[in-house]
């Protein structure tokens, strides 16, 4: 099934569902359309220089030794989690 399909068929089903929210977005969008910056971590300022003085990006892989107390909450937090 296309994309474009599927999100027709769902922009259809959220006018059904919601007919005075699809009123009110466009109307929203419109008001914010182009007031809104993309800045990430590579964006420069006019003069060239970066909007963020990042050092360069380094994954440690390592392996931690948890504590009792620590592996108890995340037990405790797992159970939790499958209860839910």
């Amino acid at each position: 099934m296309p994309l474009a399909f599927v999100e027709q068929e769902s922009l259809k089903t959220a006018v059904k569902c919601y007919p005075e929210q699809s009123k009110i977005v466009p109307r929203l969008q419109d008001h914010c359309r182009g007031n809104f910056l993309q800045r990430h971590s590579k964006s420069t300022t006019p003069t060239g220089c970066p909007l963020l003085s990042l050092p360069p990006y380094h994954e440690i892989i390592g392996l931690l030794k948890l504590t009792e107390w620590e592996m108890k909450i995340i037990e405790d937090r797992a159970e939790a989690a499958k209860a839910a």
